[in-house]
C-alpha cells in the first residue's frame, strides 16, 4: 500500500471546506447563530477610557482590577490594583466583594497582543451588579512607560 501524499492533503482540504460550510450554514440558519467575538467584545457592558483618562481616574480614586495572570501582577502592577483574573472569578469575587462595592468606579487592565481578559472580567463585573466599569485602552506596559504609579517586586537581597 503506497502512501500518496496528494490524495491524503486533498482529502484534508476537503473535509476542511465542508467544516467551514457547515459552520457558516449553522449561523446563516439560527437565529442566534455563533458570534464571530465574544459577547465581552461584541457587546460590552462597560467602557472604554484612553490611558489618560485612566490616569485622572486613578488620582480620583478609582479601584484598579489587573486581569493579568496572577504570575504577572506579583511582579508588578498599577500602585493600588487587585488581582482578579477570569481563571479564578468564582473564589476571588467573592474575597474581592467588599473592596469593589465601596469603589466609586473600577479600572480593569490586562490586554495583550492575543487575549482580552480585561474585557472578560468587566463584563463579568457589569454583569454582577456593578455600575461604574471601564476597560483601560492601553496595556500595563504603558501605564508604566508613561511613569504612572506602578508597585513592583523588590528583588530578594543576595
Amino acid at each position: 500500500m503506497a502512501f500518496d501524499l496528494k490524495k491524503l492533503v486533498c482529502r484534508a482540504l476537503a473535509v476542511l471546506a465542508l467544516a467551514a460550510a457547515a459552520g457558516l450554514a449553522f449561523n446563516l440558519l439560527m437565529p442566534q447563530g455563533v458570534g464571530w467575538l465574544p459577547p465581552e467584545l461584541s457587546e460590552p457592558l462597560w467602557r472604554a477610557v484612553s490611558l489618560e483618562q485612566a490616569a485622572a481616574m486613578h488620582k480620583r480614586g478609582a479601584l484598579f482590577v489587573d486581569a493579568r495572570d496572577p504570575g504577572d501582577f506579583k511582579l508588578a502592577q498599577v500602585r493600588g490594583a487587585v488581582n482578579l483574573y477570569r481563571e479564578e472569578w468564582d473564589q476571588m469575587r467573592g474575597l474581592l466583594a467588599g473592596v469593589l462595592a465601596k469603589a466609586p468606579a473600577v479600572v480593569v487592565y490586562g490586554r495583550s497582543q492575543s487575549r482580552r481578559p480585561d474585557a472578560w472580567v468587566a463584563q463579568a463585573l457589569r454583569q454582577d451588579g456593578m455600575n461604574d466599569v471601564y476597560v483601560m485602552e492601553a496595556d500595563f506596559e504603558q501605564w508604566r512607560e508613561a511613569g504612572l504609579p506602578v508597585r513592583q517586586r523588590r528583588r530578594a537581597a543576595q
